[in-house]
Parts: C-alpha cells; structure tokens; sequence
C-alpha cells in the first residue's frame, strides 16, 4: 500500500526471489501482491505497477523451463493456472479474475494452454479431483470475460460436465459452469463486443439445463450459489428470460404445496394453473409442518423468487435502454436521409411506429408501472402471490422458526421491496426491525445491504429516518459492522 512505485516494485520483486529459494511464506506474499491489479492504470505509476505486476506473474506461473516440449510446457502453465484458484476466498478470486483477463486480452495466453483447460474439465475418467475440475472451469470463464469465444466453443462439454451428472454431484463445479456460460454474452470487458453469440430462444438446450439447474432438489447449502448463477446466466442468454423463469417459478411452487407431483395443468386463468394459492393459510401451514424437507424447497422457492425479482427489474432497465437507443437512431436516420431505406429498415421502422409517438417520459412511465404494479400486485403476477406470503413468514419467526427458512425469506422479502415502493414502504417496519432483533448475523447483514439499495431506488422513503442504519455499526457482530460500513460508505 505504500505510495511511492519503486518500493512496491521493489517489494514484489522481493517475494519473487524468496520464491526462487523456495521460501514458505513467500506464496502468502503472492497471493496477497494480486491485489495490485487493482491499482489504477491511467497513471504512469498505476501502469507501471500493473505491468510489473503481470510480469512477476508470468514469471512465476506462465513461463515454463526451456527444456519443455510445447505440450509439456502448455500442461505445465494449464496446470499452475488451475493451482492459483485452490483455497482461494471470493475476493482472491475476484483480483485473479482481473489478473488472467487482463492477460488474456493482452495476448499472453495460447490456444495450447486454453485447450488444455478445456481437457482437465471435460475429461470423463474420475482421477480428475474435484478441485483441478473446478479450477480448470473456474480459469476458462474468467478468461471467456475477456474472449467470449473460449466458452462459445465448448457449449456441449459445459452442458455434459457442469450441467450433467458431475455437476448435480458436485454443485460447486456447477455453478462455476453456469458463470462460464453467461460469459458467452460479451460484457464491458471482452476485447471485441462482436464475439459471443446472439441471445437464445427459450427451447435452446442451454437454457433448458440451466431451468433444470434451478429446479434441482437439494439439501446442499451450495445450492443457492448455483441458482443464482443459473438464473443471472438465464437473464444474459434468453431472449425472453421472464416467460422461461415463470414457468420455473410455477413448477417449484407446485412441487413445494402439493403433496402429490401433478401433470403441468393448462389452465392459464391463475398464475399457478390451479386453485390452490400458496398464500391460504390452511394450505400452507399443513404443508409446512413437520416436514423438513419442505422447509428447506420453500427456502429455495423463495430464494428464486427474489432473485428473479431482481433481475427482472434490471431487465426491464435494459429493455428501456435498448428502447431509447433505437429511437435515437431512427430518429438520426430519419433526419441523415429522408424517404430512404430498404425493406428491412421499413419493418424496424414500423415496429417503432406503432410505438409511435411515444415519448422517452412515455416510455420509463410505462416501465414504472410496470414495476410498481404489474411485477408484484398483477391478476396473473407470479410475486403477487408470494409478496404477503414471505411477510408473513418473516412477521412470525415463532410459527416458522426454522433458521434458513427465515433468512431466506427475508432476503425475498427484502428483493421484493427494491422492486415496488408500496410494497417497500408497507414492510419497511418489519424489516427494520428484522435488522435490529434476528439472532442471525447473515440475516442482519442482507437487512442493511437491502436497505442501502432501498435508499438509493427510494430514497423518499428512507430519508426521514436513516439513524436505524447507523446503528447498526454498533452491532456485536464484526461482519455485520463491516457491511454497514461499507455500505453506508
């Protein structure tokens, strides 16, 4: 952290030598110098420490000795790429994610090395271990954000591995594999925005196994990473991410309040395609009870409703984006050469003039309704049904005392909220107090990360009385205190 270059340059040369001599501790040092990428390149300095930074690395892992045939030397750089994820904590990954995509779009990895990934990950036999499977998927989409053709290319292992049978027995592996797929929509990083691939119908078997991801039934904790992934990988890829994730909704409420598995009903007049509303309380409480395992598939069902919450709104933002941009264009044609354009500008055209005069204030007042009434309070609105069902849970924690059962509704809860000011300012009392009360430290933390986002898209709400937060940094829990710290910052 020093402020002066050459003695941070100094410093990581240090740890290169002390490896050299094969020192213990100079490993600790490594690791802890990828945080150096981060340091601001539009510096002189901030560049020199970057690139220095990249050469140590590539000193280190990505040079293989002279003596080695080509093949040697790609499975030598294959196999310490895959090293570097071992043991490593979310935020370690994070820098070696910048770290091997920075180096990826400067041209320092080879197809070799990529190619030898691809086969520690798709290789059938079992002496691959775990840890080496998912480090090889872990590497290949963090170099995909820089090249989206990585994983574009590998579409049918990523489905046969990942999503297959080692993936269900291994959700880790899973969910690392969903990741690398929504890598196959460029992002802000790739090196060219033209790579990757268009957006996918909703019957594509990529999103058909990442559905079956979310729908899979399981008691492992690492199921709700992988359903996250899932459903964040569903949103880039599909063209209609909303009309895939209801039907996923709708198969995992039948399967969470109805004892016996039925027959997918047609019947469109509810959202659930028959009578029975998860919000009746008889219905619900005999399905709760005494059954564990109904405990743990309604925190799942609720987990996945507030995560399509989210993504739908951020969707919608970017249907109003993409909107707005094409009339800008039609309108810079309409202007550059009038009584122009062939048969296709005439069809986009038309659409666009259906929408006719609509107006850009039009436009985002539509969205807010959407956003504000149809999402959570529509006839057939599939969060309409769960918006009173979680405040009741979270309103009782005596009647449902059932630990994960509460922190995932209040996280539902709380991702409802960022979706609809009136459901936010009806719940806002319970989630306060949530925050101040719960015995759960994780559930605390999600209150005030929640609420911090709330004061942002409802700031008229939060406003008056935003001392609840600050207390919060008084709170017993260090990890608790650190969120808020960082989230009031």
């Amino acid at each position: 952290s020093a402020r002066n270059k050459s003695e941070v340059i100094e410093a990581m040369d240090f740890f290169v030598v002390l490896d050299a001599y094969k020192v213990e501790t100079a490993r600790a040092g490594i690791r802890r110098m990828m945080r150096l990428i981060w340091v601001k390149g539009n510096s002189d300095e901030g560049k020199g420490v970057q690139t220095h930074l990249i050469d140590c690395y590539r000193g280190l892992f990505f040079e293989a000795p002279d003596s080695f045939s080509p093949n040697d030397a790609a499975n030598y750089i294959a196999r310490n790429m895959i090293s570097l994820t071992f043991g490593s904590t979310p935020a370690e990954l994070t820098c070696l994610e910048q770290l091997l995509s920075t180096m990826m779009k400067a041209g320092h990895i080879s197809d070799s090395v990529v190619a030898k990934l691809w086969q520690v990950y798709g290789v059938q036999k079992r002496e691959i271990s775990r840890t080496q499977r998912r480090g090889a998927i872990i590497v290949l989409g963090m170099l995909a954000l820089a090249d989206p053709d990585v994983v574009v290319k590998e579409i049918e292992p990523m489905l046969r591995i990942g999503l297959g049978n080692l993936g269900k027995a291994d959700l880790v592996l899973s969910k690392y594999t969903c990741i690398a797929l929504r890598r196959m929509i460029p992002g802000r990083q790739a090196k060219s925005k033209e790579a990757g691939i268009p957006k996918l119908a909703n019957d594509h078997p990529v999103l058909e196994k990442l559905a079956a991801m979310v729908e899979i039934i399981s008691d492992s904790k690492e199921w709700y990473g992988v359903a996250e992934q899932a459903i964040s990988a569903i949103y880039a890829l599909s063209k209609h991410p909303d009309a895939l994730c209801s039907d996923i909704l709708r198969r995992k409420t039948r399967f969470v309040f109805q004892q016996q598995p039925q027959r997918p009903s047609s019947s469109q007049n509810s959202a659930y395609g028959d009578s029975q509303r998860p919000g009746t309380s008889s219905s619900y409480n005999s399905t709760i009870t005494g059954r564990k395992t109904t405990t743990a598939a309604l925190s799942q069902l609720l987990f996945a409703v507030g995560h399509i919450a989210i993504k739908q709104i951020v969707h919608l933002e970017l249907c109003e984006l993409d909107f707005k941009r094409r009339k800008a264009e039609q309108e810079k044609n309409k202007t550059a050469n009038p009584g122009q354009g062939g048969e296709g500008e005439a069809a986009e055209d038309n659409e666009l003039d259906l929408i006719g005069g609509t107006t850009e204030d039009d436009f985002t007042d539509a969205m807010a309704h959407i956003r504000e009434r149809e999402l959570l309070y529509g006839e057939n609105s599939l969060l309409s049904n769960f918006g009173p069902l979680v405040t009741e849970i979270c309103a009782n924690s005596n009647l449902y005392p059932d630990r994960n059962l509460q922190a995932a509704a209040t996280l539902c809860m709380a991702k409802l909220m960022c979706v609809s000011a009136e459901y936010c300012e009806k719940n806002l009392p319970l989630l306060i107090t949530i925050m101040e009360r719960s015995e759960d430290p994780t559930v605390r933390s999600n209150a005030v990360i929640a609420l911090g986002d709330m004061a942002v898209c409802f700031n008229h709400l939060i406003d008056e009385n935003t001392d609840f937060l600050y207390r919060r940094l008084n709170d017993d829990d260090a990890s608790v205190k650190r969120t808020c710290l960082m989230m009031l910052t």
